[in-house]
């Protein structure tokens, strides 16, 4: 899935809208959202505007650009309120994550399981993780 079509579902689905009702906001179609969505289409300028604003995310970010750490770090602050511009580290691993496309996909696929199922990789990953630390 295209950054522009996974952002538009993400931001979509942080505010807890449909795809109806994200299109109703739009004056377009469901249908026209589902084809961002799968790729299928791409909203025109004037709409990734809109999308912007309305998510109020940059439009580098929606369309799935590299952008600058300070503009990251602003942006991270704003959209989950963690209001501590030095916080370096978050910002190296959401770089990190941004920019390993492999990653990424994986990321997504977590994502897309059933909550259970993301409760026992998340599990597994900690496990994993507290295992690094300790060889360390």
């Amino acid at each position: 899935m295209s950054k522009l079509a996974t952002n538009i579902k993400f931001f979509r689905e942080k505010k807890a809208l449909t795809q109806k009702e994200l299109a109703e906001k739009l004056g377009v179609s469901r249908s026209v959202v589902a084809k961002w969505e799968n790729e299928t289409a791409s909203p025109d300028l004037e709409t990734l505007i809109t999308l912007s604003k309305y998510f109020q995310v940059s439009l580098d970010h929606l369309v799935g650009l590299p952008y600058f750490q300070n503009e990251m770090l602003l942006e991270l602050n704003q959209i989950y309120k963690t209001n501590d511009e030095s916080n370096i580290e978050i910002f190296g691993v959401v770089d990190y994550l941004y920019k390993n496309t492999r990653l990424h996909e994986y990321l997504l696929k977590f994502t897309e399981l059933p909550l259970k199922d993301r409760r026992i990789v998340e599990k597994i990953f900690n496990v994993a993780v507290d295992e690094f630390y300790k060889r360390k």
